[in-house]
């Protein structure tokens, strides 16, 4: 699906999601512009339409959202954190 966002095109909106929608980034390896979710709005989401648990929700998450190929202009879900917790992530790996 292709989606006006301020004269920009992006691909690979997730209707389901409109309001998880933070942005949009442009990836150096992709022909376009592509659609940032909010990661733990997306659960909340969830969480209140689907009536999932919290365990549940990030279980879909992770494997039907975060680790699905839609293929080009897959869309970027986004962990917000402050640098604190990016060093620990950077560190972690």
């Amino acid at each position: 699906m292709l989606v006006a966002n301020g004269g920009v095109v992006v691909k690979r909106e997730i209707d389901e999601f409109d309001d998880a929608i933070i942005g949009y980034a442009e990836p150096i390896a992709m022909s376009g512009p592509v659609i940032i979710y909010d990661r733990q709005k997306i659960i909340d989401i969830l969480i209140t339409t689907d009536e999932m648990t919290e365990l549940e929700a990030i279980d879909y998450f992770n494997h039907s959202l975060a680790n699905s190929y839609m293929g080009e202009g897959t869309p970027i879900y986004m962990h917000r954190a402050n640098r604190e917790q990016v060093n620990e992530f950077a560190n972690s790996r």
